[in-house]
């Protein structure tokens, strides 16, 4: 989502904004960057749309 306006964004409650991450520079790539281990063997990630939620598995994609 990087440089795109949230109004291009089809899905902002199902694409990934920000979240427990394991990169030094802090940025979300794939899911391979995010660390689900963080809290208690969950992540926390937010969405495009503003919401916020755990996940104890990685998903498909950051976005659809």
């Amino acid at each position: 989502v990087l440089g795109k306006h949230v109004s291009v964004i089809t899905y902002p409650d199902r694409t990934i904004l920000t979240g427990d991450g394991t990169a030094s520079d802090f940025l979300l790539r794939g899911t391979a960057d995010l660390d689900l281990a963080r809290h208690k063997s969950v992540g926390v990630v937010g969405y495009v749309d503003g919401h916020v939620e755990t996940l104890s598995t990685l998903p498909a994609a950051l976005g659809p």
